[in-house]
């Protein structure tokens, strides 16, 4: 089974991800970024775009690598990746859920604790302020 995390970015998908991932025996968590980072390294700035989901080579090759996995790995797959495009979520997730058992959460979180997480993830102080906020 594929378990795809969704949400907006500082949702917490990752945290949850590892943490299903503990205590959910058998399973695996694969990180789509990984491709985006290697493809935003190796493609010149000048024919380069700012959403490493908008190359189809980063949908094709996460889609083919979770179909091996999934093809091969017995146990659960978990995917923690924010997808807003219907095209791609069709392109992934559906063309996945073709050949797969796929089960899609989309975590929510507050705008207050996206902006908090947001500015901490960019290496800076809370964007609102103490943590008590």
């Amino acid at each position: 089974m594929v378990i795809w995390i969704n949400g907006a970015f500082g949702a917490g998908k990752t945290q949850t991800a590892y943490e299903l991932h503990r205590r959910l025996p058998n399973s695996y968590v694969y990180d789509p970024e990984n491709v985006g980072y290697f493809i935003r390294e190796n493609v010149p700035a000048a024919i380069g775009k700012d959403d490493f989901q908008d190359y189809p080579m980063w949908r094709m090759f996460n889609l083919e690598m979770l179909d091996y996995i999934s093809g091969h790995y017995a146990g659960n797959i978990i995917v923690p990746m924010t997808i807003t495009s219907k095209q791609y979520y069709d392109e992934l997730i559906g063309a996945l859920s073709q050949k797969y058992e796929v089960k899609h959460f989309i975590l929510y979180a507050q705008k207050r604790t996206l902006l908090k997480r947001a500015g901490h993830q960019a290496g800076g102080p809370p964007l609102l302020g103490s943590p008590a906020d």
